[in-house]
């Protein structure tokens, strides 16, 4: 059973609602090293990892991870949330409570206090993200259990906008606090100002996301500190993100009169349409390159050395 709508939720304070800090890093501008050390977790076999996103400023951290065949990730009893995502490549995952293998565009969430391992087949490069370990704000949910979801395809279509949505993992599991969704919207969509109710971390995925007058490209991650007014525009020639955040969030609009009243997004996405069959890529426009003819590849890719 969820948890009901608003648990967990960080009610802003209104005299704290101004501009928060946005940071913004591309994948591969800073060179691989090891496997962090992050308490629960090691990791097996030669991977290089890539801190995207950290510090002990950030309230979130995004790695990325490049597995070559058989490297492993072990997870047991880790303090904090951890979520998986695949950017290449397959995971062969199992838990106590779950087993599955996780095709690119997958994911997996592992609890606090969970046991899982995630084990690359034929190679694999994955976004991590969890919050700061030493974070005051320590989860809710009782954790100990895996989530897995393997091959990410669109759930809902918002025929209006040409929008395309998947919720991965719902905050209001009785498990897990975390919440990873996806979005796609076509060239020239433009969303309203807003503000989300805790920190979160977007991912660029493909195309070009637009925030005021910087364009961000695939391979971009953007962590926006909770209740930061901003919006966004879907540059050429669309715009595909994933975003993170470790707990319940609630979604503010901003408009000329004032704040709308809190908005439940989960309720608002489920609300849409089912996306018809063919996925992502039969549902979007095609890209410059793939108008030219020659294939061009739509998805992020980030399986270099």
């Amino acid at each position: 059973m969820a948890r009901p709508a608003g648990a967990g939720a960080c009610r802003p304070d209104p005299a704290r609602l101004k501009m928060g800090k946005v940071v913004t890093a591309r994948i591969g501008a800073t060179p691989p090293g090891e496997f962090p050390a992050l308490a629960g977790i090691r990791a097996q076999g030669a991977l290089r990892s890539e801190a995207v996103i950290g510090g002990p400023d950030r309230p979130l951290a995004l790695w990325v991870h490049r597995m070559p065949d058989g490297a492993s990730i072990a997870l047991a009893d880790a303090p904090v949330d951890h979520l998986f995502f695949v950017l290449d490549g397959a995971l062969d995952s199992a838990a106590q409570n779950d087993a599955a293998w996780i095709a690119r565009g997958g994911s997996a969430l592992v609890a606090h206090g969970a046991k899982a391992l995630l084990r690359a087949v034929g190679g694999a490069t994955i976004a991590h993200f969890h919050r700061r370990q030493d974070h005051p704000v320590r989860p809710a949910g009782p954790g100990g259990t895996a989530g897995f979801v393997p091959d990410g395809s669109p759930q809902g279509w918002d025929q209006r906008t040409g929008m395309l949505y998947r919720i991965f993992h719902d905050s209001r599991d009785p498990a897990s606090d975390a919440w990873f969704h996806r979005t796609d919207f076509p060239e020239g969509h433009k969303g309203v100002p807003h503000l989300h109710t805790t920190d979160e971390i977007i991912l660029v995925l493909d195309g070009e996301m637009r925030v005021g007058t910087r364009s961000h490209p695939a391979g971009t991650a953007l962590a926006i500190d909770a209740n930061t007014v901003y919006s966004f525009a879907a540059g050429s020639p669309s715009l595909a993100f994933v975003n993170f955040r470790a707990e319940h969030s609630e979604r503010i609009g901003v408009t000329r009169q004032g704040r709308t009243p809190p908005m439940e997004e989960a309720d608002f996405l489920r609300s849409l349409p089912p996306a018809p069959p063919g996925g992502w890529a039969a549902l979007r426009a095609p890209t410059a390159q793939e108008r030219a003819g020659d294939g061009g590849a739509h998805y992020l890719d980030v399986a270099g050395p």
